[in-house]
Order: C-alpha cells, then structure tokens, then sequence
C-alpha cells in the first residue's frame, strides 16, 4: 500500500514538472514574433528594429538582374499582343488564345497589394492603372534601391524601356517586391513624370506581406558570376549606344572623356563611325582587379580591343574604351617595373591600338616634332598615309632591338590582323623615352 502512495507522490510531483515546463513555453512564445541579428550583425539577442531600416543601394549583382527580370516579367504580361497570350487553336491556326478578361487577372496578379488598395484597383478598371503595351518593349535597369525585412525585400527601380527595333521610350521607375519564402514577386508601376531620381520613392516594407503564386509572378534567381557580370556590362554598353548615346558618354570617366573626346559631338561621330564595329563586340576575355573603391573589371574583345567598367555599385560604373588615352593603374604599375625595351614594346603596343581604333591624334601627337613637320604637317596628311600603307587591323610582331645614344629601335612587322595570308609590312620604329610613361617616336616612311 505504501509502495502504491509513493509512486503516486511521484506521478504527481512530475505532472506539477511538466505543468511549470508548459507554462514557461507559453510565457516565452508571446516574444516568438522577434527576429535576432546574426553574428555578423550583432550580438546574440539584438532585436532588429525594422522601423529604423534605411534603404541602401543594391550591392548583390544577382538580386540587381533578377528584380530587372522580373520587371521584364511584367512588360510582357501587360503586353496586350505579347506571344504568351498567342497560340494554335482548334483550326491549327496560329491566333489570340486568351480573353481580355483573363488578361486583366493575369495583369492583376502581379500588382502589388499596396498598389490596389491604394487605388481601388479591380479587375474592371485596371487598365486606368497599368499603362498597357501593344507591342514587345525591353526594360533596362540602371539604378536600384532596396529595403529588406525578414521574408521580403521591396526595391525601387529605375531604368530605360524600349523596343526592340531601338526606340527609346524613356525612363521609367517601378517598386518590386520579392517574397523571398514564395519565390514570387508583385510590381508597382509608377506613373511617367512622378519622379526624375530614385532617390525620390520612399520604400515602405510590410513584413507580414504573402504574395501567393500565379501563373506570371514566379522568378528564378539569377545565376550570376564575373562572366556573367563583364557581358552584362558590354551588352548595356552595346544597349545604350543604339538608344542613349548620350547615357554613354555621361559614363565615360572624367578624364578619359575629357582627352579622348573632348565634347559630345565628337563622341557621337565616333559611335557613329563604330556603330556596327560596337554591336559586333563579343567578350573574349576578362579580368577582375579589386581596388580600395572600386571594383574593375577589364573587357577584352574578339578584335583585342579593350572596354574597361570601373564599378562603384552595380550598374554604377566608369567607362573606359581603351588602355592608352590614359595611365590606367595597373599598366602604370607594370610600365614602371619593366626594362627600357620593355617599355619600347608597350608603347608601340598603345601606338597600334590607337591606329586600329583611328584615333590618328593619339599617334599623331606621339609622332617626334621634326619628323611630323618633315612628314605630315597636318594630322589630315597623317591619317591618309595611314589608311593607304598600314591594314584596318593590324596585328604586329618585333625584332632586332637596338639601342644608340637615348634612342630605342625595334623592327616591327606588321599584317592583317583578319586575314593570315596578309602582306607583311617592316617598319623601323625609333622611339625616345621621356618622363613618366610618355614618349615621342618616329619610323621609315
């Protein structure tokens, strides 16, 4: 009998256990909502305060293109003739295969919720919201803001629309949300005109938003790495050059602009006499050097031309389109390390990367003053000679280095870069090292 009270004794002290274990649990779940920093953030047990969130420029390349996809996303569904709403009928005859009513609901899965509560939006009035496209345009993003909470990450948006035949529609400004549990995202258009900088939209983000998936607003991370970052620089670059020019040349860096061009005019003509040569540009081969503030990726094409992005952010970048014009870091560095013959061979190298690109002032100015006065008095005069004894292309090799007084010769052969059974062409290249990396030099006309 006393065996039997004492196990109940027992029973009831580990029930009473068990009530306390429960009630704490309850107690501390009403604190369940709070989210904590990592280790990197803080220490263990910050409380995030969400209120406090600033918005910051997008830092993470694949974030940046992904919310650019997901804008394109949109351009085709408000596309009223985009192809997703094409198809074979029952007559096998290649038509419209969907209503103007469901493709107001497929437009209106993708708005944002904000968006429609704002503005009393239904599926009956929508297209007094979204202004609706009657053929296929391309969106591209140049600049992009984000505010990120827990589960969401709201981004502000701003690039160029345009079509496919090159016609520059403007700029244009969305709010994106990516619901990062769902993979989905909604879109907030805004009206042309509202804002002229993206630091004008104030982001606002709700941490409780669930965006359920439809049939359009499902995105796919970019997958995205160096390769992917230097051709996605070219093509904005290729981009811009058929609908913004002038983008272009406010990308130029400062200094390089200044000597290479000197004024949009010039700038345009040289784009101009380019126009097909930049289009054809195919990136052969890349280099990621990483500097204190900058990040620059140097782009080298199938023609050995190079295009170098100097990144502040993504998409934010300086632009350089040779490596002679100015002393570039990296090439300043490798100059000063090198042997006067060395030093002979890099400049020849900039000498005939000018020519094949036709910049004849760049040559024309490095040409020694008696020799140019003897030879070419006008640069005109140089740029016929030029043209009639040296190839579009020309791709050189070197011999015979010889050196008298402070003078250095090479002799240089040179041929057709584009043709292998090309003439081949010696010249004598006599060339005077001055300070820094600058020279003067003259050859056997």
């Amino acid at each position: 009998m006393k065996k039997i009270k004492w196990m109940i004794i027992i029973l009831l002290i580990i029930l009473i256990i068990l009530l306390g274990i429960v009630f704490y649990i309850i107690i501390n779940a009403q604190d369940g909502n709070q989210f904590f920093t990592s280790s990197e953030e803080g220490e263990a047990g910050d409380v995030i305060d969400y209120e406090s969130l600033q918005t910051e420029q997008v830092t993470s390349n694949i974030n940046f293109f992904t919310v650019g996809n997901c804008v394109n996303q949109y351009l085709d569904v408000i596309n009223l003739e985009s192809s997703i709403y094409f198809g074979y009928n029952e007559n096998d005859e290649y038509t419209k295969i969907v209503t103007d009513n469901e493709i107001r609901n497929n437009i209106y899965s993708l708005l944002s919720k904000e968006y429609i509560d704002e503005n009393g939006i239904t599926i009956e009035n929508i297209y007094n919201y979204v202004d609706t496209r009657n053929e296929d345009t391309v969106f591209l993003p140049l600049k992009m803001n984000v505010l990120t909470r827990a589960n969401t990450e709201v981004y502000s948006v701003f690039g160029i629309e345009y079509t496919l035949d090159n016609e520059d529609l403007g700029d244009r400004y969305f709010i994106v949300t990516l619901d990062r549990d769902n993979s989905t995202f909604s879109v907030e258009p805004i009206k042309n005109g509202t804002y002229s900088d993206i630091s004008q939209i104030v982001l606002e983000n709700n941490n409780d938003i669930k965006i359920e998936s439809s049939d359009y607003n499902v995105y796919t991370e970019v997958s995205s790495n160096y390769e992917y970052l230097c051709q996605s620089y070219i093509n904005t670059y290729k981009t811009l050059v058929r609908i913004r020019p002038t983008l272009v040349y406010e990308m130029l860096n400062q200094e390089y602009r200044d000597k290479k061009f000197g004024s949009i005019d010039s700038f345009n003509n040289y784009i101009q006499s380019k126009s097909q040569e930049i289009q054809n540009i195919n990136l052969q081969q890349y280099q990621v050097n990483n500097y204190d503030n900058y990040t620059q990726y140097v782009c080298v094409d199938q023609n050995g031309k190079y295009h170098i992005f100097n990144e502040n952010a993504v998409m934010d970048f300086e632009l350089i389109l040779d490596t002679y014009t100015i002393d570039l870091p990296q090439f300043t560095e490798q100059y000063n390390n090198s042997t006067d013959s060395e030093k002979v061979l890099l400049n020849i190298q900039k000498v005939f990367s000018a020519i094949n690109d036709e910049d004849y002032n760049y040559v024309y100015n490095k040409l020694d003053s008696t020799f140019r006065q003897n030879n070419f008095p006008t640069v005109e005069s140089f740029k016929t000679y030029i043209k009639e004894n040296f190839y579009e292309n020309n791709s050189i090799g070197y011999s015979n280095y010889q050196t008298s007084d402070n003078l250095h010769i090479y002799i240089i052969s040179i041929t057709n870069a584009n043709d292998d059974t090309s003439i081949r062409i010696e010249k004598n290249f006599i060339m005077q090292l001055l300070d820094g990396t600058d020279f003067v030099m003259s050859f056997n006309v």
